[in-house]
């Protein structure tokens, strides 16, 4: 265990907590309880249907200078912003001891674009691959939560910075900020023992927030007032069933939508759905719920951008030129 580790505010007596210091719940039973009594039980269905999947443009996602943001399954986002190309919580494949994965990755990862930054949101297997990190390589810079680094060095990566709740740093021409989730964190037996959050990345031309996996949380206000002016806010919708364990470390559509309110966002990128099976809701509910209840609240329809698998939209200027 590290110095930095054991010296962060949010350690006590041997492990990490929440920011609203809620006391841990006892996961493995509730795990338990959720497998062999709720009568919900995990609909493992063969063949279910997941989420659309496109080939993306591979030539546009090349260019130098383009700006976009695609999604490629899960957690895992392409952001390209000012020539730095970053990539998300990267898992292609199926993650090691998870059998869940139904739609595959779009594009090979010998075919993306080079990868200059790497955000990982916490050390969860369907968000931290090693088999994916190994094929991305040492060249990438590995921003990580307090921790997880030593995942890193393991594997002998030499560009690995770890960071507590809300440092900031540049990083490749962008500004990068790890910021609090909800959630908690597991690679062996031991609970906690490394951080997990959320990242701000901040461009000229746009501020992005990725959540990482989190619950529904009161400092997501505090976000946005950190961060006035987030232009894409990327949050989970899906891994919601049965809501009375799921809750403490997910959220639904509806508290998506409210938490992209509480931070004040531009457009709401929903991710976390309809590529794994982790929760025992059908893989398309999270975005039929999601456009009922933004519909249902009288939301601008294009302040939110359902993306297929594979899919990009271009990341836009604020203040779009006059007559443009």
């Amino acid at each position: 265990m590290t110095r930095r580790v054991t010296d962060s505010l949010h350690w006590r007596k041997g492990a990490f907590h929440n920011v609203d210091k809620t006391p841990r719940i006892r996961r493995a039973l509730g795990f338990l309880m959720w497998k062999l009594f709720d009568r919900r039980a995990r609909r493992l269905l063969k063949g279910a249907d997941g989420a659309p999947r496109v080939a993306p443009n591979l030539a546009r996602l090349h260019s130098r200078h383009f700006q976009g943001i695609t999604w490629l399954g899960h957690a895992t986002v392409l952001a390209q912003l000012r020539g730095t190309n970053i990539l998300t919580d990267p898992v292609w494949g199926h993650p090691r001891a998870y059998h869940c994965r139904i739609v595959p990755s779009p594009v090979p990862i010998r075919a993306l674009p080079p990868v200059h930054l790497v955000l990982i949101s916490h050390d969860h297997r369907d968000h931290l691959d090693g088999r994916t990190v190994s094929a991305l390589g040492p060249r990438p810079i590995y921003a990580v939560p307090l921790g997880v680094e030593r995942f890193f060095r393991r594997r002998r990566m030499p560009h690995v910075v770890a960071f507590d709740w809300w440092e900031t740093r540049e990083i490749g021409g962008v500004k990068i900020t790890f910021v609090p989730a909800h959630h908690w964190s597991r690679r062996s037996v031991r609970e906690d023992r490394s951080l997990w959050g959320g990242w701000v990345i901040e461009a000229p031309r746009a501020t992005i927030y990725f959540s990482g996996d989190t619950a529904r949380m009161p400092v997501l206000a505090e976000i946005g007032r950190r961060f006035p002016g987030i232009d894409y806010a990327l949050l989970p919708i899906g891994a919601y069933e049965p809501e009375w364990f799921l809750k403490s470390m997910h959220m639904s559509p509806e508290e998506a939508i409210q938490s992209f309110l509480d931070l004040k966002a531009r457009h709401l990128v929903p991710v976390h759905w309809g590529t794994m099976l982790l929760g025992d809701e059908p893989p398309n509910e999270p975005p039929a719920r999601l456009r009922k209840e933004f519909a249902r609240r009288g939301l601008p329809a294009d302040s939110l951008q359902v993306l297929a698998i594979g899919e990009t939209i271009p990341v836009l200027p604020r203040h779009p030129p006059h007559g443009k």
